[in-house]
């Protein structure tokens, strides 16, 4: 009889193959440092070149809406601010990371498609509901399934039956992933980056965006998450799956007036998210463009 892939056992081999480059611990040491300014945290970013050119990029793309164009990270922190600069950083070092995770059960260009996606929605809602940090929810869907690349890899059979129990629709994944391995993504993932030490409460968020009533602290950014993620299923804007279902389970009738969605208006909510979901897919993953009509 084979052994049992635990939890614990993913955790480790996923940590000993995929740590947080240099530059990322850098910049997360002198966030965390009580005396560290926000000159500071821009001066250790632009030793990237490549991570400024795309913090760049993304504050100068159509999902700020600047007026005026933002040519230095000094500028672009003075303007966001270090939290949020902190945020897109992570977002930047984080896609490039779990960009290479090698897997057969799903198109690599889909999920990023759907990470990205469920983020530029979860940051609109976090605005909508006056959260503060409204970057850290952006940070929290693009890497929401990271876990689910985690599962692929480690235990591909077990991972490819929950898919195919689920037909499409994440929380049935999210469920049949419990009977089967007794645990699931969205933990696996938040395990992870509890050993990247990323904020608690983005951490919290990743681990209960499918079960968001029983988040307890943190309830409304689990529901802003858990929302922003059916949404992108439902809308096929950035379906988790190629053939995704076409009968989403809606979210709970509470969690969707916590965060003022109508789940039969959204038209407004979801207005011009195709051009920030494609300008934001060539600068994190030119590959994984829109699905075309």
């Amino acid at each position: 009889m084979k052994n049992k892939k635990t939890e614990e056992d993913i955790i480790n081999n996923a940590a000993a193959l995929i740590s947080p480059p240099t530059i990322w611990l850098r910049i997360n040491e002198v966030v965390n440092a009580p005396d560290s300014s926000a000159h500071d945290v821009a001066n250790v970013v632009m030793q990237d070149t490549a991570l400024t050119g795309n913090i760049l990029r993304i504050v100068n793309s159509p999902v700020y809406h600047f007026s005026k164009r933002i040519d230095t990270v000094t500028r672009a922190v003075s303007i966001i601010g270090l939290n949020d600069l902190y945020s897109i950083a992570t977002a930047v070092v984080a896609s490039k990371v779990f960009s290479d995770i090698p897997n057969q059960l799903t198109n690599t260009e889909t999920f990023w498609r759907h990470s990205i996606c469920t983020g530029l929605i979860a940051r609109r809602l976090a605005k909508q509901c006056r959260v503060l940090h409204i970057e850290r929810l952006y940070v929290a869907g693009l890497l929401h399934d990271i876990g689910s690349l985690l599962l692929y890899g480690a235990c591909p059979e077990k991972a490819s039956e929950a898919l195919m129990i689920a037909n499409g629709d994440e929380n049935i994944l999210y469920q049949a992933e419990n009977d089967l391995f007794g645990f699931n993504h969205a933990t696996l993932g938040a395990h992870l980056f509890h050993s990247w030490k990323l904020p608690q409460t983005l951490i919290n968020t990743i681990a209960m965006h499918h079960s968001p009533a029983e988040a307890g602290e943190g309830v409304m950014e689990c529901a802003i998450l858990h929302v922003a993620d059916w949404l992108a299923n439902s809308s096929e804007l950035g379906s988790f799956m190629q053939e995704p279902a076409t009968d989403f389970v809606l979210p709970q009738p509470d969690i969707l007036e916590m965060v003022r969605v109508d789940p039969d208006n959204t038209e407004e909510l979801m207005q011009g998210l195709n051009e920030e979901l494609d300008a934001t897919l060539q600068i994190l993953h030119p590959g994984a463009n829109r699905k075309q009509d």
